[in-house]
């Protein structure tokens, strides 16, 4: 029995998974706390207060890049390595430009090439990531955790045969497809369906994990459930407050138009 992640914690009971009785009652997300390295993470949680070492579990993370430098989602597979349990990254090589396979700190990296597909919300892109799914359905059988990074990879759910799945939203992906024309009206449309797809899917999660409480409120107005996984340490210095209006990131910058749209706004 699954209890899904709008009215809280689910608890779950499985066959076989667990417990040497046959039967283990489990919450679908935990903490884990590796206190010398300061990592928290929800992942599974087998009737003990420690990181599960008994039954290996076979996890499947999946993430629509390339997986070279997306330090939330190595992190988090190593988390659920460490743990003991087996664990494969399915990740999309947009541009063919990746090694087929890697190893990770005994990770495995398996990358899926579907024809060249550029990264911007184009139709080729769309087609790309039809495509990237059905090749992760056609390589992966019967497992116990789906781990769906983002809302392009959460469709999966529904056809790859899991015991559970976790949702980790790292953002509002529906926005991405607004990047290059903000006014534009077919682009509009198109970020709306994407939102509300995602939202009719997140029922297929047993839990959601995001990357910041603000994700989390916003999932919250809307009735779901969810924990901030934050991408950064537990305990952090206070910053003095400059003198002058500051503007603090930071990260990566992917997108530079989205950093331009903001130093434009500042002038209105």
């Amino acid at each position: 029995m699954v209890s899904k992640n709008r009215l809280g914690p689910p608890n779950i009971e499985t066959e076989g998974f667990g417990s040497t009785s046959g039967k283990s009652s489990l919450t679908g997300v935990a903490r884990i706390h590796h206190s010398s390295h300061h990592r928290t993470f929800w992942a599974l949680w087998l009737d003990t207060q420690d990181p599960p070492r008994g039954p290996v579990a076979r996890i499947v993370s999946v993430v629509s890049n390339g997986c070279i430098s997306d330090p939330r989602v190595l992190r988090e597979a190593q988390w659920l390595f460490d743990a003991g349990h087996e664990v494969t990254i399915h990740a999309f090589d947009r541009l063919e430009n990746l090694p087929l396979e890697s190893n990770y700190n005994g990770i495995k990296i398996i990358r899926h090439r579907v024809g060249f597909t550029p990264y911007g919300g184009t139709w080729s892109t769309w087609r790309g990531l039809q495509r990237f799914r059905k090749s992760v359905i056609n390589s992966v059988n019967e497992i116990d955790l789906l781990h769906c990074h983002d809302a392009d990879t959460l469709s999966l759910a529904k056809k790859i045969k899991t015991k559970r799945v976790l949702f980790d939203m790292h953002d509002l992906h529906h926005t991405w497809v607004m990047m290059k024309n903000p006014k534009s009206l077919f682009r509009n449309i198109v970020s709306n369906r994407m939102k509300t797809r995602m939202l009719r899917q997140t029922v297929l999660a047993d839990s959601i994990i995001t990357s910041s409480s603000f994700f989390c409120d916003w999932l919250s107005d809307k009735g779901i459930k969810s924990y901030p996984i934050e991408n950064r340490i537990d305990t952090q210095e206070t910053i003095p407050k400059p003198p002058q209006f500051t503007i603090g990131y930071f990260g990566k910058i992917r997108e530079a138009a989205a950093f331009e749209l903001l130093f434009e706004a500042i002038h209105i």
